[in-house]
């Protein structure tokens, strides 16, 4: 009895250690078709593989004769379990001999070195087809973005990506750009229409000139538009008007709309706007001071800078000097700068200068407008020497200084007060021609 029991024992000992030797369970291509040059797979599945070499072998099928060797058979691999195959590139080989047709039609087999081996399926379905472009047929796996040269190249699909304006505020009569990206635009021509946008119970108006078209070369571009001005009083809204467009690719559908929303829209200021506004302080809002629509940075500029271009007769080099305007958002009101650049072989900016405008005069009392700026000069990064020829840091000093009011301001008043004695003198003279007639029907 214990002699039975030990055998037994021995034996449930032995079928727990038993592992079965590697063999392969299906071997497959990972498709079907494929073109010339491209990279396939040849797929495993077994047991009992992981470590063990496998070869591989892809032969040609040759019905009713030989199969065919081909030049370059794929590289022997280690089995591993995450990546159970091998890659093959595509070779094409002629298969009109011994009444084949093209294209060659492929199977493997693979060798688990020192055991067994499998072959994929031989079934016309199965196999891998492989074609070669530029042969003058396009099919299989030939497709317009695979093989042009046979199946022709493939129409564009443009699709445009972002419609925005370059500038959220204008003054009629400037320039704005209408910005464009996309994506296979290249080469079209692209329409534009503004629109001036008038709430949801009024249809939109029309702009009397659209930009005119464009074609589309390159990932990012632009239309250019003349920015008119029109009166946004009708249907109970209020000036500035606000203008979107739509972009439209000329014999296709497909098109975009830059966004409506109250942020993104395109204000426009009459021109008459900028009469009675003399320096940056006189703009009230953020966009309009960023903007500076009216170019009033040049007149908020010191008397001791020079807007523009200089040449600097020691370095040889052109220094450009840009006068604008930039929003105070503490205090929240707009105020003049200056910024410097070194125009040479290689570019150097060399830094800015922000003033704070701290005046109180107007021009309303004695025609002089007494101007105090508190200046702040900052070195730009990329000019760590603090590199400055003309000693732009110098003119970046406090200015108090007593300026004539332009003559706008100083006009204004005595163009009303004109205006008045025209209206009177035309009334008077309507008086006594109404008094005379009523004179003559009284006889």
């Amino acid at each position: 009895m214990r002699c039975k029991v030990f055998l037994i024992a021995l034996l449930l000992i032995s079928l727990l250690n038993f592992v079965p030797a590697p063999h392969l369970n299906s071997v497959y291509w990972n498709r079907t078709e494929a073109l010339e040059g491209q990279p396939v797979r040849l797929n495993l599945e077994g047991v009992s593989l992981d470590g063990h070499e496998i070869s591989f072998q892809v032969l040609e099928r040759d019905t009713g004769g030989i199969d065919d060797s081909i030049i370059t058979n794929p590289s022997n691999i280690i089995y591993d379990s995450s990546e159970p195959y091998t890659t093959w590139i595509a070779e094409w080989q002629d298969d009109t001999d011994e009444g084949q047709t093209n294209p060659p039609e492929y199977y493997f087999i693979a060798q688990v070195i020192g055991y067994g081996s499998m072959t994929s399926s031989t079934a016309d379905a199965d196999m891998l087809k492989v074609y070669n472009c530029g042969d003058g047929i396009c099919n299989g796996a030939e497709t317009c973005s695979t093989c042009s040269a046979d199946c022709g190249i493939c129409p564009s699909n443009c699709e445009l990506t972002s419609a925005t304006w370059s500038v959220t505020e204008a003054l009629e009569g400037q320039p704005a750009r209408l910005n464009l990206e996309g994506t296979d635009c290249n080469g079209k021509t692209i329409n534009f229409e503004v629109k001036e946008e008038d709430g949801l119970f009024n249809p939109d108006d029309p702009v009397i000139t659209n930009p005119s078209p464009i074609l589309f070369d390159s990932p990012n571009t632009y239309g250019v538009w003349t920015v008119e001005w029109q009166d946004d009083n009708d249907g109970g809204q209020t000036n500035p008007p606000e203008y979107y467009f739509l972009a439209s690719v000329q014999g296709e559908s497909e098109s975009i709309t830059s966004s409506k929303a109250a942020d993104d829209m395109l204000k426009v200021e009459s021109i008459m706007e900028c009469i009675g506004r003399n320096y940056c302080f006189d703009y009230t809002t953020e966009a309009s001071c960023e903007s500076d629509f009216c170019n009033l940075g040049y007149n908020s500029a010191p008397e001791a800078i020079s807007c523009g271009l200089l040449f600097d007769s020691v370095s040889g080099c052109n220094v450009s000097t840009n006068c604008g305007c930039s929003w105070n958002n503490a205090l929240n009101i707009c105020e003049s700068e200056w910024n410097s650049e070194l125009i040479c072989a290689a570019n150097t900016s060399i830094g800015e200068c922000d003033y704070t405008e701290n005046s109180q005069d107007t021009c309303e009392d004695d025609g002089m407008l007494v101007r105090s700026l508190t200046a702040l000069w900052t070195w730009d990064v990329t000019n760590p020497t603090h590199l400055d020829p003309l000693g732009q840091e110098q003119k970046c000093i406090n200015i108090q200084e007593m300026i004539p009011c332009p003559a706008s301001t100083q006009v204004k008043f005595f163009v009303v007060y004109q205006l008045v004695i025209v209206i009177t003198i035309i009334g008077f003279i309507y008086f006594l021609n109404l008094s005379k007639k009523n004179n003559k029907k009284s006889q």
